[in-house]
């Protein structure tokens, strides 16, 4: 796998990325403002300080909770409507990304364009994928609880216990599969357009299991991802905190908290973004390696000096 291609990808489409990224901010702007604005939350916050500042309750002064008013009527359809922008996110980024997967393994070095209500269906449909596949775990942990309930009533030697750290290391492997069928999954839905192929869960399993040294490889690779983008999302977060710092400053009005909840979540959106592209270019390199882009040839990925295989 070739992990710099992966982590340089989203880059070679910044204005695309950058245009993602602020649609989705004002989206969450335009209903978080709307739900500063339905409150009295600088009222709240100077209260909250100053109950704070106070060793007891019976010293406060009189009228010294009067700022905790009633929400408006914006309260209750802002939050709502903010939890739906925030969830149709998610959405669209997962479905979009298995688009992404398949530009990729066509030999396209730039995103692919949008199909917002296509991306949206498709990305429900690992949403519900990713409950099925974690449902397959509930009859593990049942056999399990049971087993060991029954050990517990009838011995008391610590039996239970040894059939819990047993368990466990039983458990850690079959998550690990099923995440890499999962992963299967998701390259099989993009290489045959066709969704259902999440869904063909045995067939996935098998695939995962006969391709262990490529999903170690996969694993190790997504790792060291998270790790550089964590690293750069602290770096780049302090060094916007350091300059945004004396223009908030001590202001409490509504217009300074918007800006200061917006900006690290503008930070979070874009690494996220840009975290989750490089991910889907990770997955393309492995459904290549694992055989099932045959009709791709123009994709070769590269080979780099700290390849875990």
């Amino acid at each position: 796998m070739d992990f710099t291609s992966a982590l340089l990808y989203p880059y070679k489409s910044i204005a695309k990325v950058l245009t993602i990224v602020l649609v989705m901010t004002i989206a969450i702007a335009v209903f978080l403002g709307m739900l500063l604005n339905s409150y009295d939350w600088v009222g709240f916050i100077q209260t909250m300080q100053y109950n704070l500042s106070i060793s007891s309750r019976d010293y406060l002064p009189e009228g010294a909770f009067a700022r905790y008013e009633t929400p408006t009527g914006m309260f209750i359809p802002a939050l709502i409507g903010l939890m739906g922008v925030m969830i149709a996110q998610g959405l669209w980024l997962s479905g979009y990304g298995i688009r992404v997967i398949r530009s990729v393994m066509e030999g396209n070095d730039k995103l692919p364009n949008v199909q917002l209500g296509k991306d949206m269906m498709t990305g429900l449909s690992l949403f519900i994928g990713n409950i099925v596949y974690a449902l397959l775990f509930v009859p593990f942990f049942i056999i399990v609880g049971m087993l060991m309930a029954m050990t517990s009533a009838n011995d008391g030697s610590g039996l239970s216990a040894l059939l819990f750290c047993g368990s466990f290391l039983v458990a850690i492997p079959l998550m690990m599969l099923m995440g890499w069928a999962f992963f299967v999954g998701m390259a099989r839905s993009a290489a045959d357009n066709n969704r259902g192929a999440l869904f063909e869960i045995g067939k996935n399993f098998s695939i995962a299991r006969q391709n262990v040294k490529a999903s170690f490889s996969l694993t190790g690779y997504m790792i060291l991802l998270g790790l550089t983008f964590w690293f750069v999302s602290q770096f780049v977060s302090n060094v916007l905190q350091l300059f945004t710092r004396p223009f908030l400053g001590g202001s409490q009005d509504q217009m300074s908290i918007l800006i200061a909840v917006l900006i690290p979540l503008m930070l979070s959106i874009a690494m996220n973004i840009v975290q989750e592209f490089s991910k889907m270019h990770l997955i393309a390199q492995y459904g290549y390696q694992i055989g099932l882009y045959d009709d791709f040839d123009d994709f070769e990925p590269k080979k780099v000096d700290f390849d875990f295989e």
